[in-house]
């Protein structure tokens, strides 16, 4: 689209909720013009248990599990379990308690895919 219509750029918005690889991928397919591999579960994984940290860490117990069950809402989108993982999640009110229940969930999902 960008060759059809002379655009300087492209918005991406909330395609990249869940998803924050995409401008990764994006990238690379216009610098190479293939498309690189998706992200494994391993790696979406470690991203996802890095974010949750980070917004624990920044913006704290009370706000950091609050606004991490938007976050993690999006990414479980991706996953055939997601729904029910997140109505879980949601009922969370620990930081400790969240990181832990994902490590589970995404163990779980490893073991699956395995």
């Amino acid at each position: 689209m960008l060759e059809k219509t002379g655009a300087d750029a492209v918005m991406i918005g909330r395609a990249a909720q869940g998803q924050p690889w995409l401008f990764r991928e994006i990238s690379h397919y216009l610098q190479t013009g293939q498309l690189l591999p998706s992200a494994s579960l391993n790696e979406i994984s470690q991203i996802m248990q890095q974010h949750l940290q980070e917004l624990h860490l920044f913006y704290g117990e009370l706000l950091g599990v609050r606004i991490s069950r938007k976050h993690i809402g999006w990414y479980m989108q991706h996953f055939e379990q997601g729904q029910a993982f997140r109505k879980h999640f949601n009922t969370i009110e620990s930081a400790e308690l969240q990181s832990s229940a994902l490590a589970e969930f995404l163990a779980a999902q490893c073991r699956a895919a395995a």
